[in-house]
């Protein structure tokens, strides 16, 4: 019944729109023509307000711009930080409640090389400014995150896995590390891409550059006025 009704959402609209192409797999290997009226239209990310910047600081900074779950990835987090202490690691994100918020802060500030913080969103790219590395290590439950294109538009390398819609941003050895997160490998990641600072500032660039060329918010907005006009808008 769940997925009946799931599918009747996605075909009884004139258009769905997915921030993804795994939406319209997805779909199409559940009910085969029920992804006909899907359209995507990629997230995005404001490359002007998110920018890279100079390091100015020692040592090698790890974000995890994440929710504080296991389905985002935060106990992989915690492993690799303790599997590689020579790094700094920063998981900036809520919890599911208050309590749970509190607990985490708490804990990472016994543990000398991790922290658990919330930050407001309009803050949020000072962060990725004053960080190396960017991880998403996302077990499920992923689209197309803004958290990755954030982190990408400010230059940084990222390391991350191919969940949900993860993939429409990441080539493996190219712009990023991917591993596999049922057979771990978020620490090796970490501290390859930590060692190599010519892959740091390689796929730094390389990122930046598919930030401001394909997911740019300007990209966003004409996609969705083009969707728009198609229906009289």
């Amino acid at each position: 019944e769940f997925f009946k009704r799931q599918l009747y959402g996605f075909t009884a609209p004139d258009a769905c729109v997915a921030v993804d192409s795994n939406v319209r797999r997805v779909i199409a290997s559940m009910s085969p023509g029920s992804e006909s009226r899907i359209y995507v239209i990629p997230n995005f990310v404001d490359t002007k307000k998110f920018v890279p910047t100079k390091k100015t600081w020692e040592g090698i900074r790890v974000l995890c711009p994440r929710r504080l779950t296991q389905l985002r990835g935060c106990n992989d987090l915690i492993v690799a930080s303790q599997q590689y202490p020579e790094y700094q690691y920063l998981s900036v994100g809520q919890a599911g409640n208050e309590i749970l918020d509190r607990k985490a802060k708490a804990w990472g500030e016994s543990m000398p090389n991790l922290r658990f913080v919330n930050m407001p969103m309009e803050e949020m790219h000072k962060v990725y400014q004053q960080s190396d590395i960017a991880v998403i290590p996302t077990r499920a439950c992923e689209g197309l995150s803004l958290s990755l294109l954030e982190s990408m538009s400010c230059g940084l390398p990222v390391v991350a896995t191919t969940v949900g819609g993860l993939c429409e941003a990441v080539i493996s050895g190219y712009n990023a590390l991917v591993y596999e997160p049922n057979h771990g490998g978020l620490g090796k990641c970490i501290d390859a891409l930590a060692k190599d600072q010519g892959m740091r500032e390689r796929m730094g660039r390389r990122n930046r550059e598919i930030a401001v060329e394909c997911f740019d918010i300007e990209i966003w907005r004409d996609q969705w006025r083009g969707l728009i006009k198609n229906f009289g808008g």
